[in-house]
């Protein structure tokens, strides 16, 4: 689909964007339309479902220009020549965003494991530090959490992860909540249909090596499991077997390594 004229001149008009060339992108936000703008510098024009409400995207993208100035990969979208991060076309919120240069991370690689597991403990470090400058009280354990942690939200480039974008669903949660489904993510095999344990405990670890704030409960596994039974109701047939597949396969006996390293964890 190529942009329309009506969002090409909403784009000029309110960001000053001269859209001459422009790319559809395909597999950066399944809900969204995307496309690459090729200026100078390159951008990304995302069109988020009617769906949207902008307001929550707008509190959610300004999350993301306070954590861009502490942790290098997040993205933060650019603001019209009002302050705005948000604009209304046909009823879909727009916003428009640097473009990063990558591929989607290879979660099957031990190296960009690792600098995920980094990342997010950084990343939810630098989110409890905005909620203390800013005296927004949460209850122990919850933090700002990205939402939508996993590969295809996380470009690679030259081995190193070059951004993390997305941040439609940025809120606070349960910091724990993240690091459980970030963990099923990427260590889940090739077919989605169970964790492979040893690149389970080194994530965790991984992340604990790196500072991150989560302390994982006893209920650990019964997060991962809740969040696939949520989304048992998607319309890809083969995604949901793979999760039918999953939601026996984690319980304790299955994952011993991985429960004894967070009984570790708990006793320090």
């Amino acid at each position: 689909m190529r942009l329309p004229e009506s969002l090409r001149a909403l784009l000029e008009r309110n960001f000053g964007i001269r859209a001459t060339a422009t790319v559809p992108v395909v597999g950066q936000g399944d809900e969204a339309a995307v496309w690459r703008v090729d200026s100078e510098p390159r951008l990304i024009v995302r069109a988020s479902p009617a769906s949207r409400d902008p307001a929550q995207l707008a509190e959610s993208y300004e999350l993301a220009w306070a954590l861009a100035d502490r942790v290098p990969e997040v993205t933060a979208p650019l603001r019209t020549t009002t302050g705005a991060v948000v604009l209304p076309w046909q009823g879909r919120p727009v916003s428009v965003w640097p473009y990063v240069e990558g591929g989607f991370l290879d979660h099957h690689d031990q190296a960009q494991r690792d600098a995920a597991a980094d990342l997010l403990a950084r990343l939810h470090r630098a989110g409890l530090d905005l909620l203390r400058e800013t005296g927004r009280s949460v209850t122990a354990g919850q933090g700002l959490v990205h939402g939508d942690f996993y590969s295809r939200n996380l470009l690679c480039r030259d081995g190193r992860i070059a951004g993390l974008i997305d941040w439609d669903d940025v809120r606070v949660e349960r910091l724990d909540a993240e690091l459980a489904w970030v963990t099923w993510e990427l260590t889940k095999s090739p077919a989605g249909e169970d964790m492979i344990t040893d690149r389970a405990v080194d994530f965790v670890a991984a992340y604990r090596r790196a500072g991150g704030p989560a302390r994982p409960g006893s209920d650990f596994l019964q997060l991962i499991k809740e969040r696939l039974t949520g989304e048992l109701d998607g319309d890809d047939p083969d995604y949901v077997a793979s999760l039918r597949a999953a939601l026996p396969t984690l319980i304790e006996s299955r994952h011993r390594d991985l429960v004894r390293l967070l009984d570790q964890d708990r006793q320090r």
